[in-house]
């Protein structure tokens, strides 16, 4: 039975709601509908030597997306209210048995008191068919599975406008599915930190920070926990510069699987620069642990796939001002993954590398069009399901405000 959306989260959609018709003479709101389409050549992930899943219609496919948007962003005093959300209905031309309807709401309220004291409270839930991994799922099933990802954080900070700045932060997340054969990786997880950031000067700010997280699996019994020791560092010399970079001490504790526990080092890296007038730049690259999967039921027998262990990402990107009104972009990332005892991966890893072109055009204020080109393709070091992906989409969106 696919779970109910929690209570947090319909509170949030009727804050939303209730503060849009409030506000609506002000025009702090935005309502539209959005149509895309999209051309999909190897929906399943899979490379050539294998077969079309069970149930799959065809390896390719097409998918028509309408959606209806909405959003806030309201400010009275020191609050401000933003957010946006969606509801969405997808449907396949050849593999119908995918069809699927589904939401998005990424809603914050920022908030300030009269002294050094400021903090946010932020709710998102997402409901979506979940993409095919190829590092364990490559032509074994063409089920649909709709993941659930819902998740509530508060931050509270004290300093703010002095050097020295405290931050207390707290978080809760929930991930469903609804496909059986991942059950196994339900999970609820719940996350805290506590540290402080300290400003050198006018362009940097340094800091430190505590942070842990419990996580537990709905019908597997191996909680573990994270602990992290986060340095951080921020550098914003203008406007049109910013970097930040972040390195800590990563550990983790699993209950009944120690085989599993993980020490080392965690790292991000991300900036961003207006190299020109119409050219921006940014890049990002992260090391970090994937959630991965803790079990998948094959043939009636649950198989560990904590698949993507490590993964380290780099990713550049570039936009370009044609004009007022047109934007073009670029970006290429590349992924590698670490693989942990999977019987569908093998002990090993994988590389993936996406190239993606694209273009927008905003005619007028409420509506904008747009297209994208993207190419994927995956190679393994041992034995797997390497791929390649060709992917097509253009939207249209038009919008009230």
């Amino acid at each position: 039975m696919r779970p109910t959306l929690p209570l947090s989260t319909l509170a949030a959609a009727g804050l939303l709601l209730a503060t849009t018709a409030a506000f609506a003479q002000s025009s702090p709101y935005y309502i539209g509908v959005s149509q895309a389409l999209a051309y999909e050549s190897n929906l399943y992930r899979i490379g050539g030597s294998i077969g079309l899943p069970v149930g799959a219609q065809s390896k390719s496919d097409t998918v028509a997306t309408t959606s209806l948007v909405a959003g806030v962003d309201q400010t009275w005093g020191r609050q401000r209210l933003s957010g946006s959300g969606s509801l969405r209905a997808s449907r396949y031309a050849q593999n119908d048995q995918l069809n699927n309807e589904g939401y998005g709401l990424n809603l914050g309220l920022d908030w300030a008191t009269v002294d050094r004291v400021s903090g946010r409270l932020g709710v998102t839930a997402d409901r979506s068919l979940r993409s095919y991994d190829p590092a364990y799922q490559g032509g074994l099933a063409s089920e649909r599975n709709i993941e659930d990802n819902n998740q509530i954080n508060a931050t509270v900070r004290v300093g703010v406008v002095t050097r020295l700045t405290g931050e207390v932060s707290a978080s809760r997340r929930q991930v469903r599915y609804s496909a059986q054969a991942y059950k196994g990786s339900e999970y609820n997880q719940n996350t805290g930190s506590i540290g402080a950031r300290y400003r050198l000067g006018g362009a940097t700010t340094v800091g430190l920070a505590w942070r842990q997280s419990q996580l537990s699996y709905v019908s597997i019994d191996d909680p573990y926990k994270r602990r992290d020791i986060d340095l951080t560092g921020t550098w914003i010399p203008s406007g049109l510069t910013n970097l930040y970079g972040r390195i800590s001490h990563t550990s983790t504790d699993h209950s009944n699987s120690p085989n599993r526990d993980f020490s080392g080092v965690t790292a991000e890296l991300r900036g961003s620069t207006q190299a020109t007038g119409k050219v921006k730049l940014n890049v990002k690259l992260n090391r970090d642990l994937g959630q991965g999967n803790s079990t998948f039921d094959f043939a009636g027998e649950p198989q560990p796939t904590e698949f993507d262990r490590v993964s380290t990402t780099l990713r550049l990107g570039a936009d370009y001002d044609l004009s007022a009104k047109i934007t073009l972009n670029a970006g290429i990332e590349h992924v590698r993954r670490n693989f942990e005892g999977t019987r569908f991966a093998i002990v090993g890893s994988d590389r993936t590398t996406a190239l993606d072109l694209g273009a927008r055009w905003l005619p007028t204020r409420a509506i904008q069009v747009g297209c994208s080109l993207r190419y994927d393709t995956r190679s393994v070091s041992v034995v797997g399901n390497p791929f390649n992906s060709q992917a097509v989409n253009c939207y249209g969106q038009f919008v009230l405000q």
